[in-house]
């Protein structure tokens, strides 16, 4: 009996120290960002796992990595799992459910992100949390009054202080969207139609608006000296009225481009100033101890 104690004690202990150097490779697997190595570490411990507690960790942990990989349809599937457990402690529930918000988000899937933090309403940390990631979806939308507001309750109520910065320096980005550089479509559209190309320079498209001018004004020249020519020799004027045609096109797309032009500049900037918005969103965070 004793010779069997000891031969299961012995086992215990390398299976204990087993795992303890797999979760310490995991563990800098997962600092260095190598999150496909990561999972495929995960998934063999969900393999052997012997309760479901620790099994729960490991899947939500998996979905958590290929969440970062931006494999988000695998993210989905496995939190997905965690999500439909019994029995597994709230905050893994919330932080799950709000995993699942930032995978869809992640497929510019907003009705079923948000659909996700919906079913998130315990009021503790992590319902504030989620609230956090709900006012990311309010600003995609422009929907800024109310991403101000919630990001105010957060900053007075929330007692993680990383989320209380972060939700600081987004409010301060969100009160400075007026401040934001624009140009007027129909004013870039105005001035290419009294000077071709001039629509693009407001735009600061310089190399488009020097295309558009020359195009255009070679065409116009082409169309004037075709109709000197007609009218000096009595001709047809067909072919200054084709080359008139194909000079009032160039000049149309010109119009046409400037305004685009403008719209693509403004969308630029809008673009650029929501990405500081998205990565401060995205910076926190989700993982959980194993």
């Amino acid at each position: 009996m004793k010779l069997l104690a000891l031969l299961l004690s012995f086992i215990f202990l390398q299976t204990s120290y087993s795992q303890t150097n797999t979760l310490g490779f995991l563990d800098n697997l997962l600092k260095e960002k190598d999150y496909f190595r990561a999972i495929t570490v995960l998934k063999e411990l969900r393999f052997d796992a012997i309760n479901d507690s620790n099994r729960v960790k490991y899947e939500y942990m998996i979905g958590y990595s290929y969440y970062k990989s931006a494999k988000y349809e695998n993210a989905i599937d496995y939190l997905t799992l965690v999500a439909e457990k019994k029995n597994v402690p709230l905050e893994i529930t919330s932080r799950t459910r709000t995993l699942l918000s930032l995978s869809y988000y992640g497929m510019k899937m907003y009705d079923y992100a948000l659909m996700e933090l919906d079913n998130i309403s315990v009021k503790d940390t992590t319902y504030l949390l989620s609230t956090f990631y709900r006012t990311l979806l309010q600003i995609e939308r422009k929907q800024f009054s109310n991403s101000e507001h919630d990001l105010g309750v957060i900053i007075a109520e929330c007692k993680n202080p990383d989320i209380v910065e972060k939700s600081k320096k987004i409010l301060d980005i969100v009160k400075q969207r007026h401040t934001l550089p624009s140009k007027s479509p129909i004013l870039a559209g105005i001035l290419s139609g009294i000077v071709p190309g001039l629509g693009q320079i407001y735009s600061q498209h310089y190399f488009d608006g020097a295309q558009a001018m020359s195009f255009v004004g070679i065409l116009g020249y082409a169309t004037y000296a075709t109709y000197q020519y007609n009218h000096l020799t009595n001709k047809s004027h067909l072919s200054t009225a084709i080359i008139g045609l194909i000079a009032g096109m160039f000049h149309a797309s010109n119009i046409l481009g400037a305004i685009k032009t403008a719209e693509f500049r403004n969308s630029r900037i809008n673009d650029e100033y929501l990405n500081e918005v998205r990565s401060t969103y995205l910076s926190i965070d989700m993982s959980i101890s194993l």
